[in-house]
C-alpha cells in the first residue's frame, strides 16, 4: 500500500494506481494503523527542535489517560506510540504502562533519556515493541544541542537498556546545520551503541523551529544527505524519515518501503489536552475532535476529511509526480515546505526503464522477495522476513564486528561476536574468511591474500559487507605492502585478479540484492501491503479492502539492472582525475581494458595500467577538491590499484596530511578516501602508544573520532 505506482505497459496507457486513488475510493482505514499519545508537553530539554514549549504544562491526566487506552484497545489498534514531549517526564508512566498490559496494547517509545527505576520495572512486565532514541551527534554536539550535559551518555543508557530487553531501538537524528558535518562521527556511535536501526529526519518548521531558520539545511546539504544515506544503506539499517517526502529515484536508495503520508488516514496523535490532530502538531486548529469529550472511535470515523479527500492544487496538480508522492509530508505542507524535487530530480532518468518505474514508485522493501504464486498473501512477508534473517548472518556480524570496537553499553565484545559466528556458521567459506581476518591472520603475500578472498566469496550469503572487508584488505597490502615499482609478475596478477574478483562479485550480489529487496508487496493482493512506518516503529501487514488485488508489477529485474549500472557501487569512492594529453594510461575496469582521457573517474575497483614516462615527463595525476588540487606522478611501467594511488597521493603531500591541516581540509574530510592512509598511521602510532599497550582506554585518550572515520571509509 501507500505510494506505489503499479505501471500498465504493454500498448496500454500508463496509469498510476496508487495509495491516493485507493484512499479517494475507499476512505480511509478504519482502524488507524497507529496512534500517537503526546503523553506530556513538558520537555525537560530546551533543545530547539522540541515541539513543547516551556509555557506548556497540560497532560492527559490518569483517568483519561486509561479512558483514551481502553477505546483504543477496543478498536484494535495495532500500535500506541508514546511520545512528548519527553513522555519519561511523566512520574506516573509506570501506571501507565500497566494500564497497556491489562488491555494487551501493544506499544512503542519515542524518548531521549534513560527511564528510571519505577518505569524500568513496569516495562520489564510489558516491554515496548519497539523504542526511538534521540542521538543528536556526538556527546559535546547532543548535550549542546539539547542544552542539558549529560544527555548524551543518558541517551546511550537508554540504548543499551532497551537493546538488552531484545528491544528493537533506533536511533533518531534530526540532521540540522549545527550537526551535518557530524554524520559520519554520528554514524559510527549509532554502530556502537546497540541500535539496530538509525531513522534520520529533516527538523519542520512547528514550535520552537518554526523561527530558528538557522537550524535548516541548505539545498546541497540535503543532496548530501540523500549521498550519505544511500552509502550507508548497504550495510547498516539507515532511513530517511518521511519529512522530506517522496524522492522519484532514489525512493529506493533511502527507504526499505515507498513514501506514504499517513496523517489523518493511517494515523494520528492525541495531544495532552485531548485533541486529536493528524500528526505531531501543536495547532489545535487542525483538530478533528477531542478524545475527553467525544468517543475516540467517533472521532477517527468522521475526521480528517480534507486529508482524506485530498486533491492536488496548484503546483501540485500540474506536476508529473503527484500521483507516487501524494502532496508529501502534512506537516510539511501545511507550512508549504513539503517539496524537494530540486534536490532530487534527475531528468535524464525519466527517458529508461529505470528511470520511470523507479519514479512512479515500483522498486523498494527490505524483504526477500517469494517468486512462488502458491504462497498465500499472509504468509509471505512472514516467510521472507524469516529467509532474510537467515541470510544476513554474515553481514550482521560483520557490522557487529565493528560496533564491537567501539566502547559503549549495549555493544557486544569482539569475543562474543566471534563465537557466535563460529558456532553458526562453522563451515561457511565467508565465515571462515571473516574470523581469520578478525583474528589478525591475514597472509602477508597477496597470491595468498587473494586467494583466500577469492575463496571466501564461495559462501552462499550475499553480503556487501563481506566485499568491503575483502576490498579493505586489498587496499591495506596496497598501502602497506610492496611497492607498485619493485613487484614481481607474479604479485601483479594476482593484485589484478583479487581486484577484478572483488568488484564483479560486489556488482553480482548487490543486483541480487537489490532485485529482491523488490517489493513482494507487489506480489501480494493490495491489501496485504505494508506501509512505510517512520514513527511508527516495525512495520505490520494492513488489512485493506479493495478489489485491485491482481494487478501486478512485472519486469523488475530488467529495471533494477539499469537501475543500479546509473549508480556504480561504492559511488562515493570515486576520485575525479586529470591527466595529461598523451599520457596513455589504460584502466582495467570489470574485466576490460578501457583507454583513459584526459578527465576520468577512478572507481574503487579499477586498476590503472601506467606505460614508461616519455622523454622527461613524468605521468601526473590531478585531482580538484574544493579549492585544493593535489598532484601525483605515477611510478612508470606499474600496474597500480586504488589503494596504490592513495598512497602515492599521501607520500607526495605531506603538508596536507599533517598537524590540524588534517583536520581542518576538504581534502581530508571525514568522508575523503585520501584521508585513508593517514587514518591508518595514526590509528597505528595510538596502538604503539604507552597508553593503548598498558591498556588504558581512557575517554580522552581513546581514538574514537579515527575510528568512526575508518568505519564511514570501510563501509562505503
Amino acid at each position: 500500500m501507500g505510494t506505489y505506482s503499479i505501471t500498465r505497459q504493454h500498448g496500454r496507457d500508463l496509469d498510476a494506481l496508487q495509495g491516493e486513488t485507493f484512499f479517494r475510493e475507499h476512505g480511509w482505514t478504519r482502524v488507524p494503523r497507529l496512534v500517537q499519545w503526546m503523553a506530556t508537553l513538558r520537555c525537560p530539554l530546551s533543545c530547539p527542535h522540541c515541539l513543547a514549549g516551556d509555557d506548556h504544562t497540560e497532560d492527559l491526566s490518569l483517568h483519561h489517560a486509561a479512558r483514551l487506552i481502553e477505546q483504543v484497545a477496543a478498536m484494535g489498534v495495532e500500535e500506541f506510540l508514546l511520545t512528548g514531549g519527553e513522555p519519561l517526564a511523566r512520574p506516573d508512566l509506570p501506571e501507565i504502562i500497566d494500564m497497556l498490559r491489562a488491555n494487551r496494547v501493544h506499544w512503542s517509545l519515542n524518548t531521549a533519556q534513560m527511564p528510571d527505576r519505577r518505569t524500568q520495572a513496569a516495562m520489564e512486565k510489558w516491554p515496548p515493541g519497539f523504542v526511538a532514541v534521540s542521538v543528536d551527534g556526538p556527546e559535546k554536539v547532543h548535550d549542546d544541542f539539547r542544552g542539558v550535559p549529560g544527555t548524551f551518555r543518558q541517551a546511550m543508557q537508554s540504548i543499551g537498556f532497551f537493546a538488552g530487553m531484545g528491544v528493537g531501538v533506533a536511533a533518531g537524528t534530526t540532521v540540522t546545520a549545527r550537526n551535518f558535518r557530524y554524520l559520519s562521527a554520528t554514524f559510527g556511535i549509532v554502530l556502537g551503541s546497540g541500535a539496530t536501526s538509525w531513522g534520520l529526519h529533516l527538523p519542520v518548521p512547528e514550535g520552537r523551529a518554526s523561527y530558528r531558520k538557522d537550524l535548516f539545511l541548505s539545498r546541497s546539504q540535503i543532496k548530501g544527505l540523500l549521498d550519505f544515506v544511500t552509502s550507508k544503506r548497504s550495510h547498516f539499517p539507515v532511513t530517511m524519515a518521511d519529512e522530506i517526502g517522496y524522492c522519484g529515484l532514489w525512493e529506493p536508495l533511502l527507504r526499505d518501503e515507498p513514501f506514504f503520508c499517513g496523517a489523518g488516514r493511517a494515523g494520528c496523535v492525541v495531544l495532552p489536552g485531548g485533541e486529536v490532530v493528524p500528526c505531531t502538531t501543536l495547532d489545535r486548529t487542525t483538530s478533528a475532535g477531542n478524545a475527553m469529550e467525544r468517543p475516540f472511535r467517533e472521532i477517527w470515523e468522521t475526521g480528517f476529511k480534507d486529508l482524506r479527500g485530498w486533491v492536488p492544487k496548484d503546483k501540485c496538480s500540474a506536476c508529473p509526480y503527484v500521483s507516487a508522492c501524494g502532496g508529501g509530508c502534512w506537516l510539511q505542507r501545511r507550512h508549504g515546505t513539503q517539496c524537494f524535487q530540486d534536490v532530487w530530480h534527475m531528468p535524464q532518468a525519466l527517458k529508461t526503464a529505470a528511470g520511470l518505474a523507479v519514479c512512479l514508485g515500483i522498486a523498494s522493501s527490505g524483504a526477500t522477495v517469494f517468486a512462488q504464486e502458491s504462497v498465500p498473501p499472509e504468509n509471505v512477508s512472514v516467510m521472507a522476513e524469516a529467509e532474510s534473517a537467515k541470510m544476513q548472518i554474515l553481514q550482521s556480524s560483520i557490522i557487529r564486528w565493528y560496533a564491537s570496537q567501539l566502547s559503549g553499553r549495549g555493544v557486544p565484545n569482539t569475543d562474543a561476536v566471534i563465537e557466535d559466528l563460529r558456532k553458526t556458521r562453522p563451515d561457511d567459506p565467508g565465515a571462515q574468511y571473516f574470523l581469520a581476518f578478525a583474528a589478525g591472520k591475514r597472509p602477508e603475500a597477496i597470491e595468498d591474500r587473494a586467494r583466500s578472498i577469492i575463496n571466501a566469496f564461495n559462501t552462499k550469503q550475499c553480503s556487501l559487507c563481506l566485499v568491503g572487508l575483502a576490498w579493505r584488505d586489498v587496499t591495506e597490502w596496497c598501502l602497506r605492502g610492496t611497492r607498485p615499482e619493485v613487484r614481481t609478475d607474479v604479485e601483479r596478477k594476482a593484485l589484478r585478479e583479487v581486484v577484478a574478483k572483488v568488484g564483479e562479485t560486489a556488482e553480482a550480489w548487490r543486483t541480487e540484492i537489490f532485485e529482491n529487496k523488490l517489493d513482494p508487496s507487489l506480489r501480494q493482493p493490495l491489501q496485504y501491503r505494508r506501509f512505510f512506518v517512520s514513527k511508527a516503529g516495525p512495520t505490520a501487514l494492513q488489512r485493506l479492502e479493495g478489489n485491485l488485488a491482481q494487478e501486478r508489477w512485472r519486469g523488475g529485474k530488467d529495471v533494477t539492472r539499469q537501475f543500479l549500472a546509473e549508480h556504480p557501487y561504492a559511488e562515493s569512492l570515486a576520485l575525479d582525475c586529470t591527466v595529461r594529453e598523451g599520457a596513455n594510461i589504460r584502466c582495467l575496469r570489470g574485466g576490460q581494458i578501457v583507454d583513459v582521457n584526459r578527465t576520468f573517474t577512478l572507481r574503487a575497483f579499477d586498476v590503472l595500467v601506467v606505460p614508461k614516462h616519455e622523454g622527461d615527463v613524468p605521468t601526473t595525476l590531478e585531482f580538484s577538491i574544493g579549492t585544493y588540487k593535489l598532484k601525483a606522478v605515477l611510478p612508470p611501467e606499474t600496474e597500480l590499484a586504488y589503494g596504490d594511488v592513495l598512497r602515492i597521493v599521501h607520500e607526495q603531500n605531506p603538508k596536507i596530511f599533517a598537524g590540524e591541516l588534517f583536520n581542518s581540509t576538504l581534502v581530508v574530510s571525514s568522508r575523503s578516501p585520501f584521508a585513508l592512509p593517514e587514518l591508518l598511521i595514526r590509528m597505528e602510532r595510538w596502538r604503539n602508544s604507552k597508553a593503548a599497550k598498558a591498556g588504558e582506554e581512557e575517554r580522552a585518550e581513546f581514538p574514537y573520532e579515527i575510528i568512526w572515520r575508518l568505519f564511514d571509509l570501510y563501509l562505503f
